[in-house]
């Protein structure tokens, strides 16, 4: 990037004109990803948010183990919603503090 300033995960996937076939993911024992397969997921993760009654800044829980689809997964939530990634390991307790009833 060539200018100075802050910057949205939509910004950066489709308003910095980055290659579509350069890798925007790579992670050992993996297919990297493209920067159009990230797009693609990007735009079906918020569209099928969308279609399940989420708007933007809504504030959406991502639970998932350490990988390169976490990462998929956080950015495409990121591009549309806010992201609130949790630790796949807490118990139902630690649950319990963050969502209370």
């Amino acid at each position: 990037m060539h200018e100075a300033g802050r910057y949205t995960v939509q910004d950066l996937l489709f308003q910095q004109h980055q290659d579509p076939d350069a890798h925007a993911i790579e992670s050992p024992g993996y297919q990297p990803l493209t920067y159009r397969d990230l797009r693609e997921q990007v735009l079906s993760t918020v569209k099928t948010l969308n279609a399940r009654g989420f708007h933007r800044n809504d504030r959406i829980a991502v639970i998932t183990p350490a990988g390169p689809e976490t990462a998929v997964i956080i950015v495409s939530v990121m591009a549309g919603f806010t992201c609130v990634p949790l630790n796949p390991q807490n118990r139902k307790q630690e649950y319990e503090v963050i969502f209370p009833s």
